[in-house]
C-alpha cells in the first residue's frame, strides 16, 4: 500500500507531467474527483484511492468466502456423520435381532426332515412341507421389503 508521502510524490509527478501535456485528466466514476492518466489509459475509470479501496474489499470478500466454504465443508462432514449414525439406528430398528432372522437358514433342513419322500404315506408330512415352503416365501418377501425400505432411507 502506498504511504501518503509516496502518494503525494506520485501526484506531484503527475501534475508536472500533465503540465507538459504527457498526462490527461479524468474524473473518477466513483468519487467524482479528478485524477491523471496517460492518454492511452482510457480503461482507467477510478482514481488511485478508489481502486485501492476496491482491491482491499475484493481481498476481504475472498477471505470471507474462504472462511464460509471451510465452515460449510465442516458442517457437511458433521451432517454426513450424523446421517450415517441415524441410518444405522434405523436399520437396527427395522431388522430387530430375533430368532426369525436366522430362521431362513434352517428352512432347507426342516423341509428335508418333513418332506413326504422321507415320510411316505404320512399326510401330515405333505401339509407341513407346503406350510414351510409358504412360510419361507413370506419371510423372504418380508425381508426384501424391509431391506428395500432401509436402502431408500
Amino acid at each position: 500500500m502506498l504511504t501518503s508521502t509516496a502518494y503525494n510524490h506520485i501526484n506531484i509527478r503527475y501534475c508536472r507531467e500533465a503540465a507538459k501535456g504527457v498526462y490527461g485528466m479524468a474524473r473518477c466514476s466513483r468519487c467524482g474527483e479528478y485524477f491523471y492518466r496517460e492518454p492511452h489509459e482510457k480503461w482507467k475509470r477510478l482514481c488511485l484511492d478508489c481502486w485501492l479501496d476496491d482491491k482491499r474489499k475484493r481481498e476481504e470478500d475472498g477471505q470471507r468466502r474462504e472462511r464460509q466454504v471451510e465452515w460449510l465443508e465442516s458442517r457437511i462432514d458433521k451432517l454426513e456423520d450424523e446421517n450415517e449414525a441415524l441410518r444405522r439406528q434405523l436399520s437396527a430398528r427395522m431388522l430387530p435381532a430375533s430368532p426369525m432372522n436366522g430362521f431362513l437358514s434352517h428352512f432347507p433342513a426342516l423341509i428335508r426332515f418333513c418332506h413326504p419322500d422321507r415320510n411316505p404315506g404320512d399326510p401330515t408330512a405333505h401339509e407341513l412341507t407346503v406350510w414351510l415352503l409358504d412360510a419361507r416365501e413370506a419371510l423372504k418377501n418380508e425381508n426384501a421389503r424391509v431391506g428395500a425400505r432401509a436402502a431408500t432411507v
